[in-house]
């Protein structure tokens, strides 16, 4: 299990919908099981991820825990510290 936090520039309602691209099934293929403007969790291949996202200054803080999807999650949070506007949403490698 992975706990991990990071923060953007993106807006919260952005870093749901990157989440549902990366993780869901145009993603990565996890199942969306709870999605609403501030919480995302998906499940999938004996395990998950579960986001938590709030407002921060001009962008968003992010709180993830992972279970069993470690490298995909630490790619994401990388890739949500690394957004500038005009540049892609994450997406998987």
């Amino acid at each position: 299990m992975l706990r991990i936090t990071a923060k953007t520039k993106m807006e919260p309602t952005k870093v749901i919908s990157s989440a549902m691209s990366y993780f869901g099934p145009g993603g990565i293929g996890l199942k969306e099981v709870s999605l609403d403007e501030g919480n995302a969790v998906f499940e999938g291949g004996g395990g998950g991820i579960e986001l938590s996202v709030s407002p921060d200054g001009e962008g968003a803080a992010v709180e993830a825990v992972s279970k069993e999807w470690d490298y995909q999650l630490k790619d994401y949070m990388r890739q949500l510290r690394e957004w500038r506007h005009g540049k892609a949403a994450p997406k998987p490698k």
